[in-house]
């Protein structure tokens, strides 16, 4: 669980850059989110009988994890540079930016 924490807390860092997501930890962690996510959901298709088509839930779950990376990054760099723009200095500004941004995410079923 420390590689996924570590990954975790690089990727809501303003600091980190979009090509830096282009790593094997993300690619390793898109893969396990997208492969328990799909057990889960498929585990739930059959209690349930439901008619979901399951290569178009792994295919949506894929897609998501992805654009997820990109979106998080995203979004943590705009709350550091309003921030900026506030008047905080670089090193409070980033603080505050992981503080708003683990407030934001972390949760029980987030894995990375």
């Amino acid at each position: 669980m420390n590689y996924f924490t570590d990954l975790y807390f690089k990727t809501i860092d303003p600091s980190f850059t979009y090509v830096e997501l282009l790593n094997i930890a993300v690619f390793y962690s898109i893969i396990i989110h997208t492969v328990v996510y799909s057990i889960i959901m498929i585990v739930i298709k059959r209690i349930f009988k439901l008619k979901i088509n399951t290569k178009l839930l792994v295919f949506s779950l894929l897609a998501i994890m992805t654009f997820g990376y990109v979106g998080r990054l995203m979004r943590s760099k705009s709350i550091y540079n309003n921030l900026i723009k506030k008047g905080y200095n670089d090193k409070d500004a980033t603080q505050e930016t992981v503080n708003i941004m683990h407030h934001g995410y972390f949760r029980f079923y987030f894995i990375g």
